[in-house]
């Protein structure tokens, strides 16, 4: 497998799942979100008040822009890992529990933003 095939790959799967996704759940739910608190409670922060779901889930978009590159540097290490694993020379398809793996590792990079995008707009419902 060529470096740039692996590594391309790899950039896409990450920014999708890292900063489209992400962005998309945290705009839906600024949209879909009530712009007051349904308790009555008071609108703000501090002093027994809480923000409105709007206002949360965008505090959260900002919380994960902190998460990401660390997010991101575990990925790459687990990557490089991986690559450096991967047989060279030939030009035979990887053994299937590598194939199994990689799909782990791709699907965990995508669903675990958009799970906890998820969560966190219906938590707030």
């Amino acid at each position: 497998m060529r470096a740039t095939v692996w590594w391309g790959g790899w950039l896409g799967t990450m920014f999708a799942g890292y900063v489209l996704l992400p962005t998309l759940f945290v705009l839906i739910g600024f949209l879909v979100l009530p712009d007051h608190n349904l308790s009555g409670q008071c609108e703000g922060l501090g002093w027994g008040c809480v923000p409105t779901p709007s206002d949360g889930i965008l505090f959260l978009g900002v919380m994960w822009m902190y998460v990401v590159p660390v997010v991101a540097v575990v990925t790459f290490v687990v990557l490089a890992l991986l690559w450096a694993a991967i047989p060279r020379g030939t030009d035979d398809p990887l053994p299937v529990a590598w194939r199994r793996l990689l799909r782990v590792l791709a699907l965990t990079v995508i669903l675990g933003p958009t799970a906890i995008g998820t969560w966190a707009i219906l938590s707030y419902r």
